[in-house]
């Protein structure tokens, strides 16, 4: 979770790489179609920060 959590805060490739599956799906209620693998979560967390550029996560 610590990894996810470095990753979703950096948005590096890098790590969401190691993390993110290639068949991964996601989701978006406002989006009309999925998005895929590494590319469609990085779109995701441009979205969120775009939104609330100042955002950080944590988990306890």
């Amino acid at each position: 979770m610590d990894r996810f959590v470095e990753f979703i805060n950096s948005a590096d490739e890098n790590i969401g790489a190691e993390i993110i599956s290639p068949s991964s799906t996601f989701h978006v209620p406002f989006l009309p179609e999925p998005l895929q693998d590494l590319s469609g979560y990085l779109k995701i967390i441009r979205i969120l920060r775009h939104a609330f550029p100042d955002v950080q996560w944590s988990h306890h």
